[in-house]
């Protein structure tokens, strides 16, 4: 996989991987209902948006097969949580199901972090759905519990936990950047 910077010709594709991902990822998590109710034209609008008027310091990296086609992405910026101590959030990381456990997520995250190190970012968080099994990928990247809080998604109300990083340099070391997440 090569990652790169996302750019607005990739909204078609980091659409569909979104839409996907969500399928898949939260399948029995998610109401059913809500889950088949997601549309890659949906999310167009949504990432046009996003590319149009970008959060604060928001970077997006893709990546992408040797055939061009993109099998995951990243994106992440200033934090938007007025309340923690954090500099910087990923505000989403989702890859196809083929993709997942691969080093793929790993690799997009160090470079999310390395961008944000070099625009002065120290620190970082995420929110995650606390029954997923992305959880894991996040506490093996050293993410440490912050809180956690409800959020309703579809006809569900569903917790979601919140992780950081205090000190972001764990994330940017290009040395674990090849390891396998699983």
């Amino acid at each position: 996989m090569h990652i790169r910077i996302g750019e607005p010709t990739d909204i078609q594709a980091i659409s569909k991987v979104h839409v996907a991902s969500w399928q898949s990822t939260y399948k029995g998590i998610i109401d059913e209902k809500h889950l088949s109710g997601l549309t890659v034209e949906q999310g167009i609008r949504r990432w046009q948006r996003t590319f149009e008027h970008p959060y604060r310091d928001q970077i997006i990296y893709v990546a992408a097969g040797s055939n061009g086609k993109i099998a995951g992405f990243v994106t992440g910026g200033a934090c938007r949580e007025s309340d923690m101590p954090y500099e910087a959030e990923i505000y989403a990381l989702y890859l196809l199901e083929e993709a997942q456990v691969s080093g793929c997520g790993r690799r997009l995250c160090t470079a999310l972090a390395e961008e944000l190190m070099a625009r002065g970012y120290r620190s970082m968080m995420v929110w995650v759905l606390t029954d997923t099994p992305s959880i894991g990928f996040y506490r093996r990247l050293g993410g440490q519990f912050i809180s956690e809080k409800p959020i309703k998604i579809g006809s569900g109300t569903l917790m979601e936990t919140a992780l950081g990083w205090s000190d972001m340099t764990l994330l940017g070391r290009k040395s674990g950047a090849e390891k396998p997440e699983g």
